[in-house]
């Protein structure tokens, strides 16, 4: 059995104290649930379990509400028809530029290898190409992919990214 909220909440909420903190966690897990409703797996899983289970790892690496609601909704933007107005007026600014973040790294792997550089050279510095994603976006997409990974065959797939 997959994580579930219940369980997110019990991790979280042994260092996080605010009522208000969490329930943007139970926000974002309602709109998360909402939003993927009738899309499934390979395995035939709901699709929601998928951001369940890298919401619970941000929760065990004692990340913030801010940063478990974004991992609950890391896929909103990219495959719904949410879009990131919508999302920013439910959740604000924060968590949207964390989720716009995941969205941006997860385009990567579809540009060439010119357009990567272009971004690296012209229009970042190498210590500011972070930033365009954001740390939480990073650490997201990392779990992301983590959790694709428990998931197939090929665990080196994984292996080969980090």
């Amino acid at each position: 059995m997959g994580k579930t909220l219940n369980d997110i909440l019990e991790v979280a909420s042994s260092y996080i104290t605010s009522e208000e903190s969490l329930n943007i966690i139970r926000k974002a897990h309602e709109i998360a649930v909402k939003m993927h409703e009738g899309q499934f797996r390979k395995s035939g899983d709901p699709y929601v379990q998928h951001p369940i289970e890298v919401a619970y790892i941000l929760a065990t690496m004692d990340t913030g509400p801010v940063t478990i609601a974004a991992g609950l909704l890391h896929d909103v933007l990219e495959d719904t028809d949410m879009t990131k107005e919508q999302m920013e007026e439910m959740f604000g600014q924060e968590v949207t530029q964390i989720v716009d973040g995941v969205t941006k790294i997860s385009k990567l792997k579809y540009m060439t290898k010119e357009e990567v550089n272009y971004l690296i050279d012209r229009q970042y510095k190498p210590e500011e190409f972070l930033n365009y994603f954001g740390i939480e976006g990073f650490t997201i997409y990392k779990l992301d992919w983590y959790n694709h990974a428990k998931n197939i065959e090929n665990y080196q797939v994984f292996l080969s990214i980090i």
